[in-house]
């Protein structure tokens, strides 16, 4: 409040004599009674030091401060932080009064208690007779006025978004009447608010078979229970069913009491419909590549079988050659068995010997022909076995052939132990012979320039123990492979061998290999020759 007693003492000066005085004392009463009892509040601010001299009542009120608690306190002590410090801000009025002596303006103010609230000010300068230059603030609380902008703001923002929303924006009320639905529910259902609001949702929307079950979800619902991902068709204004999924919210008013009900939803139909034209394809596509798989296996089958019936001549040659020996001791023992009867010679022992030897020959010669045939028999199941009995068995099997071409075949096994895998034995052993006969034709083909040459092919085993990985390589002294084929041996169908060959052979050694056995088969060229390497997980 203006010391009216100071102001008093300064008029005291004037002559008695003076009717003015008591007029202007009046009137300085009058204003003090009017700027204490004003509704704004008013804050007189010294410019040189920017203290607070005076505010009435109602500011003190307004921010919060007992009577005379400001005074002497910087002004910044009243502006809350906005982009801009409170002194930045204080600086910038004091530009403005500096240049058109006025500002006027909303600012963020801040209460004792550390709240903030808008204001509107308007500040001049005035001279006062003791404090000299200061700032007359008259602050206005704006908050209402900002609260309900903020609010207009905000439900034109709200507005906007229901009505732009490419989803479906519902309201209803605790007892299932639409209060409002957006343009988009407006577009896909056929009708508009009017034609629904007030109306029941479930009856007005809803299949009959789906109301009981939806309407226990909205009891859940409204019971504060949040329903999330539910999925049910509504029926449009033509009949049509749309499928929609639903994320639901309970809508509460200032007594945070349950008054509705909000549900956003997002039109599925075509999802759904893409979904399951997606799983009739899957269930199609899984069918025809089983199909194909299937069909594939019976092809790379008769691949093997073709390619093992490629070398059955050779075998039958074998065959006879193995069976030659036999048979020309069977014929001398009939003959024998003739002579003796002839002559006398024939008794129980005699007899006895010529029948145990006959069986042991016809015995070497079936255990032969059972060879053959389980080696012609495709192997059924995954099993066990040992590769390096595997490949001892095929060659005591095909050797002759082997020597027949001066072909020496040599083992070496750098651990002397089993080596046991996990495929198909017969197959892997169709593999072997398919390289083993490789190398033949390759040493072959190199005799034909070089006759003296002695053909060999040395077959090398090892294991790690640490990786437990079986490799073993199959080295020959033919002449290799050539460079610009190498990267093809392994094509279906390709042959270097015209005529003769269906280039079938290391095509199916390396699918049984990689594919059946889950291995890895290379080839490369070595000192002498070519190599192949054939790496298997043991077990």
């Amino acid at each position: 409040m203006i010391n009216v007693k100071a102001i008093d003492v300064e008029l005291n000066t004037v002559t008695d004599g003076d009717n003015t005085k008591e007029q202007l004392k009046e009137e300085l009463k009058l204003s003090s009674e009017v700027m204490s009892n004003m509704a704004e509040g008013v804050i007189l601010v010294r410019v040189v030091d920017g203290a607070i001299v005076y505010c009435n009542p109602k500011f003190e009120e307004m921010f919060g401060y007992e009577n005379g608690e400001l005074i002497g306190k910087d002004i910044s002590i009243v502006n809350a932080p906005t982009e801009k410090a409170p002194e930045e801000i204080a600086r910038d009025i004091q530009e403005s009064l500096n240049q058109y002596k006025s500002w006027q303006g909303e600012v963020y103010n801040l209460r004792k208690d550390g709240t903030s609230f808008w204001c509107y000010a308007t500040v001049s300068t005035f001279k006062h007779y003791k404090h000299g230059d200061v700032w007359v603030s008259i602050h206005t609380d704006i908050s209402h006025r900002k609260m309900a902008e903020e609010l207009r703001l905000a439900k034109e923002f709200s507005d906007s978004v229901i009505n732009t929303a490419q989803a479906i924006i519902l309201v209803l009320g605790r007892r299932g009447e639409i209060i409002r639905i957006n343009p988009y529910m407006e577009e896909i259902s056929g009708y508009t608010l009017e034609e629904v609001k007030g109306k029941d949702w479930f009856e007005t929307f809803l299949p009959e078979r789906d109301r009981q079950r939806i309407s226990k979800l909205f009891v859940q619902a409204i019971g504060n229970i949040q329903i999330r991902g539910n999925v049910n068709p509504i029926v449009t204004k033509d009949g049509r069913e749309i499928l929609i999924e639903w994320y639901t919210k309970t809508l509460k008013d200032s007594n945070n009491e349950i008054v509705g009900l909000l549900s956003i939803g997002q039109d599925i139909t075509e999802r759904r419909r893409m979904e399951e034209e997606l799983r009739s394809l899957n269930a199609n596509l899984e069918a025809r590549v089983t199909a194909e798989i299937e069909g594939r296996m019976r092809n790379e089958q008769m691949l093997i079988q073709q390619s093992k019936m490629a070398a059955m001549g050779e075998m039958i040659v074998l065959i006879a050659h193995q069976w030659k020996q036999p048979l020309n001791v069977l014929s001398l023992f009939i003959h024998n068995l003739q002579d003796a009867y002839m002559y006398g010679e024939l008794n129980d022992e005699y007899m006895n010997q010529v029948v145990d030897s006959s069986m042991g020959q016809i015995l070497f010669m079936v255990k032969t022909m059972d060879d053959f045939r389980n080696f012609f028999k495709p192997s059924k199941e995954r099993v066990t076995f040992d590769v390096k009995a595997a490949i001892e068995d095929l060659i005591s099997m095909f050797i002759g052939i082997f020597k027949k071409n001066d072909i020496t075949i040599e083992i070496k096994d750098t651990q002397d132990s089993q080596l046991f895998v996990t495929g198909y034995p017969n197959e892997f052993k169709q593999v072997i012979l398919n390289l083993l006969n490789n190398s033949k034709d390759a040493i072959l083909l190199r005799k034909n320039t070089n006759p003296d040459i002695h053909g060999y092919i040395e077959i090398t085993f090892n294991k790690d123990e640490y990786k437990n990985k079986i490799t073993l390589s199959i080295g020959d002294n033919g002449d290799g492979i050539p460079e610009d084929i190498i990267d093809r041996i392994f094509d279906p169908y390709f042959t270097t061998k015209a005529s003769e060959g269906t280039g079938i052979g290391l095509y199916m050694s390396k699918t049984i290999i990689e594919t059946n056995m889950d291995g890895i088969l290379t080839a490369s060229n070595a000192d002498n020759g070519a190599e192949f390497i054939i790496t298997l997980q043991g077990i």
